[in-house]
């Protein structure tokens, strides 16, 4: 069983974790930045990793929020609109 450790943590780990929870709203990549900060700071038990774990839970919501909106704003518009 792994254990976490106190290991450090390189410069791209660190920007990719910030990076993750400053552009969680940027759907394209968003996901790809919070993937790569959230496996890069696997072993890694600082704030680097509780900012990558933080950009991923953002990058979620933020993916079930959208999905929600259009749900609402364009099947259920579509499916009430009369003569569609």
């Amino acid at each position: 069983m792994e254990t976490v450790m106190d290991v450090p943590t390189g410069r791209v780990a660190k920007l990719l974790a910030i990076l993750s929870v400053a552009g969680f709203w940027v759907l394209p990549w968003s996901p790809l930045v919070a993937i790569a900060a959230v496996s890069m700071t696997r072993r890694a038990a600082g704030w680097a990793r509780r900012v990558a774990v933080a950009g991923a839970v953002l990058t979620i919501a933020w993916t079930l929020t959208l999905g929600c909106f259009f749900y609402v704003r364009l099947f259920v518009h579509l499916m009430t609109t009369p003569g569609l």
